[in-house]
């Protein structure tokens, strides 16, 4: 049997949000790992909690209609809002209309998932540990696109033109230098995606 008062914490948590493992062992420092791993055990047989990926469980609300967990699009909200992560990929693509190619995988690269977390239901998620802004998810998201450009199926160049125009501007190369960390670029294809970025910039103006 779990300890209860552990118990009745990880029970305050709230709905609609992964919890990390890895964060419940740093946050509830006065509480073994073996504790926490009773208690969570007792509430995912109870039907309180449910394991979502690897070290990555969910409250699990029982309703009327029955238990209701994390969706994907829950998942994806999670990790990217406030600045938090980057989606990348075909769910980007799809979301800018430059494709409708749809992908059985999402990706998102976000500062708030472990570094041991890989997967997080369908989602692919990598840890960042960079301090993410407007500005260099921006432009992390044109890179994105900008290097998987000749392979992305069902391309749309007519959309992705009207995206390009859009954001080209508000591009400036020390955020363009971050956003080649975010996305772990090597020095060739940093080299290569900036020259294009910057080529697009001087046609534009």
């Amino acid at each position: 049997m779990a300890d209860k008062r552990l118990v009745d914490k990880l029970l305050e948590l709230p709905y609609r949000r992964p919890i990390f493992l890895a964060h419940l062992k740093s946050t509830l420092s006065e509480c073994s790992t073996s504790q926490i791993h009773r208690a969570v055990r007792q509430l995912m047989n109870h039907g309180e909690m449910m394991r979502i990926g690897r070290g990555v469980y969910c409250r699990v609300k029982n309703t009327r209609f029955g238990p209701l967990g994390l969706t994907e699009s829950d998942v994806v909200a999670f990790l990217t809002c406030a600045n938090r992560g980057v989606l990348i990929g075909y769910r980007l693509y799809n979301l800018k209309g430059i494709s409708t190619q749809i992908s059985k995988n999402t990706e998102v690269i976000s500062s708030v998932v472990p570094r041991s977390v890989h997967n997080i239901l369908n989602v692919e998620v990598r840890h960042c540990n960079i301090e993410l802004t407007e500005s260099i998810i921006k432009a992390s998201e044109l890179l994105d696109i900008a290097r998987r450009m000749g392979s992305i199926e069902d391309f749309n160049r007519a959309a992705y033109r009207a995206y390009v125009k859009s954001v080209i501007r508000d591009i400036v190369i020390p955020d363009l230098e971050t956003a080649c960390d975010v996305l772990s670029l090597n020095k060739g294809k940093r080299e290569e995606l900036k020259d294009l970025i910057i080529g697009l910039q001087a046609s534009d103006g």
